[in-house]
């Protein structure tokens, strides 16, 4: 599945077949709450029939509050299905932006499952 980023919406890319999960671009519109609610029913449907390591690969520049309660509720999901022995590992991509990199921070704090963080700004 692939759905193309807008103006204030990130685009997303989802391949079980691939083990891949890719969510790149700003999200602050109205629209990313259904837009989410599709994500983690989408990922909800489709994690039961991993085979092989899910990357998760988080490439976000600018995020709203709204997105980031979406996103804590996604990687609680992405969390629990890798504690029931689902191989899931997140790559989170910070552009010098402190909010975000806290935010990075928090999910590892937070959940069990593999969070590794990259600066782009260098």
């Amino acid at each position: 599945m692939y759905i193309k980023d807008t103006k204030g919406s990130p685009s997303i890319y989802i391949s079980i077949e691939e083990c891949k999960f890719e969510i790149k671009g700003s999200s602050y519109s109205e629209s990313v709450d259904k837009l989410f609610d599709d994500i983690i029913n989408l990922v909800e449907k489709e994690i039961p029939n991993l085979s092989c390591e899910l990357d998760c690969i988080f490439k976000l520049y600018v995020i709203s509050s709204i997105t980031q309660k979406k996103i804590l509720y996604l990687v609680s999901r992405l969390n629990n299905f890798f504690k029931s022995g689902k191989k899931i590992k997140i790559s989170w991509y910070v552009y010098d932006d402190e909010d975000n990199l806290e935010f990075a921070e928090e999910l590892i704090d937070i959940f069990n499952i593999p969070i590794k963080i990259f600066d782009e700004a260098e």
